[in-house]
């Protein structure tokens, strides 16, 4: 007889937990809790919080990168404002909102201080780099910096949307040239 509960499993409920509550309140008793078994069994599977946040973190990343992809497919863009607008075409969509909300705090805790997020925050953020500089033309130099200003572009606009709303976001993406 195999266990009941597995790695993939107790991520997906840690991720609901994060989607309902937040990351800042993400804990082995609520995750069981969502998982219906015990502490000890998320503890197992995650022996420290660091290893779940980091978990949840890194999953979220993954999936949105995966959402990114199809519209990133094509020609390399020729700068970051033709990245982003690529990307902002998935970023805006009301599906992204809650993996996207859970990256924004993710990075917010990362830039007040908060362990393990900034140790995390690095890699989330290199990821994208990494993601990005693949679909913009030029030379290595040039494709790193242009995907650098894509991820500060849509980040920006990500923090407008959830802070003032998809039509005061969409409104400064038109003026950046976006849409």
């Amino acid at each position: 007889m195999g266990h009941k509960h597995s790695a993939a499993s107790l991520l997906d409920a840690a991720l609901a937990v994060v989607h309902d509550e937040g990351l800042h309140r993400l804990s082995f008793g609520r995750v069981a809790r969502r998982a219906g078994t015990s502490d000890r069994v998320v503890v197992y599977y995650f022996p420290t919080r660091d290893t779940l946040v980091g978990a949840v973190v890194s999953e979220i990343g993954r999936r949105l990168l995966a959402g990114l992809e199809p519209v990133l497919k094509g020609p390399p863009a020729a700068d970051h404002r033709a990245l982003a607008a690529r990307a902002w075409l998935v970023v805006r969509e009301p599906g992204s909102a809650a993996l996207l909300t859970t990256y924004v705090e993710a990075m917010g805790l990362a830039a007040g201080g908060t362990a393990p997020y900034t140790a995390l925050a690095p890699a989330v953020v290199d990821s994208w780099v990494e993601q990005l500089e693949a679909h913009v033309a030029g030379d290595p130099e040039r494709r790193r910096s242009e995907a650098l200003a894509a991820l500060a572009l849509l980040d920006g606009l990500l923090l407008l949307r959830l802070a003032a709303g998809p039509a005061q976001a969409d409104t400064a993406a038109r003026a950046l040239g976006l849409v």
